[in-house]
């Protein structure tokens, strides 16, 4: 059941919000709207998702809940197919347009993006929507429209990245790492005009919009970044915060279909309380359906999931110590699940039933939750974390605990090292359970980058100390070269031709990388690199990945190697050997 859809039975509820969530677990019949209250600007419609009808409550841009009751701030935006997004009219698009939209679809169909004259079949606009699994761009000038429309298919659960282009009578569309399709428009007129605001994800009326857009449903799914002639939209609402004007029924990023057939993760914490709730996710707020949830339980670590039809219940071997620090793992393929605690033993365990696909719509919450009514009752847990969460990470992606959190409430610092800034001139105090390490900018070292960093000290006047000629690397190091217009220039262009001298013992490891500084599945890029002693060049020029491997020769000898790489995809190793040409060329990786 999705967070914003309100069900009611038959017969006339009172006031009580408690006693209204209670009525809602047990659907039959529907109320009008006249028995229904949503609060903060929250509007009650028919709920067109659902069969048979009903009422629910339509949340404005920063209110979310069954009722409209939660406050949020949305920074990457979650739409249900009943929402949208609405930005200020577009200025100076009418005869050029540029367009990046980077998303994660649930579903194979739904609208993304929508501007235009005003609402009628026969008016300028231009619309980018899902289509039965492909990617659809639509404009019309005035005088016949153009539709174009991609070769690949959008991935569902994955993030993708559509490039749109239009200029005059002409358009151009990409989907990821697929082919550039093109159009024309038909007849004279070559310039659109704007007066609507800029919808995302949906639009007041969808349905109404299908003739032109060739889609009558919102989108499902969560996107993350949008720009639009070089402006990248804010998804926050304010004059002061964001570009949002204003929206309907938009909630946030939880684990999403990232979790659907594999999930892993870590936790660094560290305890004061044996019982408490590390993370959940869910599916819907009525404590039933898929979830999963991590959490202490008389000390020992309980880690469940459920996809369906009966959770897993996967235990530690032993209970952990309190006001310590401890690591744990957990890991679930399918069915399929694993807890390992610190040096414990791996446990795994099963779900029950034969699905084998986990569906989460909700937030996750880390250390708790807002409201554990809405947490499901197989996770067997009503109590709050209580102690020190250092470190969370999901399938490889660490998250940045307090910069990416939606919300929070009740949480201090932990009594730890970097608290009192430890690291000076600039550095990162980086928490390693008790410890920490500082990660020093450059010409700054030792343990607090308290020194500056003279490493080349003459043998004969121990006191003189020199520049930095041949920097050293501890494989945490690294030197940064940004605006430089020389460097761009010679990087940038057709042909490109690097050398390098290394000497290492270090089988893996990167030399070399150059890209954009924001990057996307799709972003250009070059890097030259090391990976189980062998020379690896790689690159992308937006039509795929490259990866050229010389498994001739190893360099992870300690001596010294000259290494080439050209981006005429020629990879030499200056000792003798013949360059090699697209030798082990592995195409779209």
């Amino acid at each position: 059941m999705p967070m914003n859809d309100v069900y009611v039975k038959a017969g006339k509820l009172g006031k009580d919000k408690t006693a209204m969530e209670n009525e809602i677990q047990t659907i039959h019949r529907f109320m009008t709207c006249l028995d229904l209250h949503c609060e903060g600007g929250g509007r009650c419609i028919p709920d067109e998702m659902r069969a048979g009808g009903g009422v629910r409550c339509q949340c404005p841009l920063g209110r979310q809940g069954l009722f409209c009751e939660q406050e949020i701030i949305v920074r990457y935006p979650k739409f249900m197919g009943t929402g949208y997004m609405a930005f200020p009219v577009l200025r100076g698009a009418y005869r050029d347009m540029s367009i990046s939209i980077e998303f994660k679809p649930d579903t194979h169909n739904g609208l993304l993006l929508y501007s235009g004259d005003f609402p009628h079949p026969m008016s300028d606009f231009f619309s980018l929507a899902l289509v039965d699994g492909f990617i659809e761009f639509r404009f019309d000038c005035g005088t016949g429209m153009a539709k174009i429309r991609t070769t690949n298919k959008i991935e569902l659960g994955q993030w993708n990245t559509a490039e749109v282009k239009r200029s005059d009578w002409y358009g151009w569309l990409k989907l990821n790492d697929g082919a550039q399709e093109r159009g024309r428009s038909k007849g004279l007129f070559s310039r659109i005009t704007f007066r609507e605001d800029l919808y995302l994800g949906g639009y007041k009326n969808t349905s109404t919009l299908g003739s032109k857009t060739g889609m009558q449903w919102g989108f499902v799914g969560c996107v993350r970044h949008l720009e639009i002639n070089g402006k990248a939209y804010d998804m926050r609402q304010g004059a002061f915060v964001g570009d949002a004007i204003h929206g309907m029924d938009v909630e946030y990023l939880g684990l999403g279909q990232s979790a659907l057939s594999y999930l892993d993760g870590e936790v660094v914490l560290k305890p004061t309380e044996p019982t408490g709730l590390i993370l959940y996710n869910g599916y819907t707020a009525d404590r039933t359906g898929d979830f999963i949830s991590l959490a202490l339980s008389n000390g020992f670590v309980d880690f469940r999931f459920d996809l369906g039809t009966g959770p897993a219940v996967i235990r530690s071997r032993e209970p952990i110590s309190m006001n310590e620090w401890h690591v744990i793992k957990f890991r679930r393929t399918g069915r399929n699940g694993e807890l390992t605690v610190d040096s414990q033993a791996p446990v795994g365990g099963l779900s029950k039933g034969g699905y084998t696909q986990l569906t989460l719509t909700l937030d996750l919450f880390v250390g708790g939750h807002r409201n554990f009514d809405e947490v499901a009752k197989k996770a067997q847990i009503r109590t709050a974390f209580r102690g020190c969460i250092q470190k969370v990470v999901i399938n490889e992606r660490p998250l940045k605990l307090m910069e990416e959190a939606l919300s929070g409430v009740n949480i201090d610092n932990c009594e730890h090292p970097c608290k009192g800034q430890p690291c000076l001139n600039g550095g990162k105090c980086i928490p390693v359970k008790d410890y920490y390490q500082c990660s020093c900018p450059v010409g700054f070292e030792n343990s607090n980058c308290e020194d500056t960093a003279h490493p080349m000290t003459s043998m004969l006047e121990p006191d003189v100390r020199d520049p930095i000629t041949v920097p050293m690397f501890q494989g945490t190091s690294s030197l940064q070269y940004k605006d430089n217009k020389h460097i761009h220039a010679r990087i940038g262009g057709t042909n490109f031709d690097l050398q390098m001298k290394i000497k290492t013992r270090s089988p893996d490891g990167l030399l070399f990388w150059v890209s954009e500084e924001r990057m996307y599945p799709s972003s250009d890029f070059t890097s030259l690199g090391l990976q189980h002693g062998y020379a690896v060049f790689s690159f992308n020029l937006g039509d795929g990945t490259v990866n050229i491997v010389n498994d001739n020769i190893k360099v992870d000898d300690g001596r010294w190697h000259n290494l080439r790489a050209q981006r005429s995809v020629i990879l030499d190793i200056l000792s003798g050997m013949k360059p090699l040409r697209s030798q082990n060329v592995k195409m779209g990786l």
